[in-house]
């Protein structure tokens, strides 16, 4: 994944989680102040459209599972090729749970060789010209008979 993806997907992280704070300490000043009503409309806008976009995965999300071999592992993107010769890139969030521990996504290519059974979120969407996108993130891994976590904000089940 490009580097400024990957900023993208981290900055849109920081205002979904410091976007309620920011529009409620805006929210107590004077309205009198035009740019900082301005300000608190864009920061609301912004906070919709992540919201909406989150439902949207949400929505039609399904569990899937991914058994193959790791190819290769680029910032937080897991390329396992399954047995078919299907390649998948699958999102990996940034910590993980590893026996008690919580481990940084930095430290677990250790744990990330050979066979690899992955269980993951999965959602597609299909354009009006036929190009089909799958979105695929990762909330558990089995390698070399040790099962990795990965540390959310949510409980998946299903």
């Amino acid at each position: 994944m490009k580097k400024e993806y990957k900023m993208l997907i981290c900055a849109l992280t920081v205002l979904l989680v410091t976007m309620p704070l920011i529009v409620g300490v805006t929210a107590t000043e004077d309205e009198s102040n035009p740019s900082g009503n301005k300000i608190r409309q864009w920061f609301a806008l912004r906070l919709q459209q992540m919201k909406s976009r989150i439902a949207w995965f949400f929505k039609s999300a399904e569990n899937t599972v991914i058994t193959g071999t790791v190819t290769a592992r680029s910032g937080n993107i897991l390329i396992v090729t399954g047995a078919g010769g299907d390649r998948f890139n699958i999102v990996l969030p940034g910590r993980w749970n590893i026996d008690r521990q919580i481990v940084p996504l930095s430290d677990i290519d250790q744990y990330l060789s050979g066979e690899v059974t992955v269980k993951a979120l999965s959602r597609t969407a299909t354009n009006e010209k036929g190009i089909t996108v799958t979105t695929l993130i990762a909330h558990e891994i089995t390698a070399n008979g040790i099962t990795l976590y990965a540390v959310l904000t949510y409980n998946i089940k299903g």
